[in-house]
């Protein structure tokens, strides 16, 4: 229904203000006639074709996608679970190094304050009284005392290389001899 001019404006002003009526809106002026309108030929709008929209309608996820998701999903879970017990094994561990290093001091402090008691108690006067009255121990001479130097080759002589060494050496023909017999 293609109708040009002041009529179908008519209709189209009272359609227009019965719906803004109705909708209990503002009204609005029915705007001035325009002559250059009826002359100018009427042009259809090209509809230009929307996308549907997505309302209503899901993208679905293949079985794969999901179950990569969610091992995904578990994964950072179980990293972010496990991260958090080494974070508290952690610091455990750190509180029992600091308990452990202050049982250490104390005893240390302990131990030097044992020293020193037992530094304290011994009355040299009286080892010697006891050393010498009781056990008859005296001082060496001096012709008694016989000095050591001491060379650090490294080597230790083992008991058996001592004996072997103290032996009496064997001659040749007693080595022969003893070479036979066997």
């Amino acid at each position: 229904m293609k109708t040009t001019g002041r009529l179908t404006d008519e209709r189209e002003n009272r359609r227009r203000q019965s719906v803004i009526t109705d909708n209990l809106a503002r009204q609005i002026a029915e705007p001035a006639y325009r002559p250059q309108e009826e002359t100018r030929p009427h042009r259809e709008r090209r509809q230009v074709e929307q996308p549907k929209p997505l309302i209503g309608i899901r993208k679905r996820t293949d079985f794969l996608t999901f179950a990569m998701m969610l091992a995904g999903i578990l994964l950072i879970a179980y990293f972010g679970i496990d991260f958090a017990s080494v974070k508290a094994k952690s610091a455990e561990l750190d509180r029992e190094i600091t308990r452990l290093n202050n049982e250490y001091v104390n005893m240390v402090r302990m131990n030097d304050e044992a020293e020193q008691e037992i530094a304290r108690s011994v009355d040299l006067n009286r080892v010697y009284e006891v050393a010498v009255g009781q056990y008859g121990m005296v001082f060496p001479k001096d012709n008694e005392v016989i000095t050591v130097t001491y060379e650090n080759t490294g080597y230790v002589r083992q008991y058996g290389e001592i004996a072997a060494a103290e032996e009496p050496e064997q001659t040749v023909a007693e080595e022969l001899l003893a070479k036979l017999m066997r």
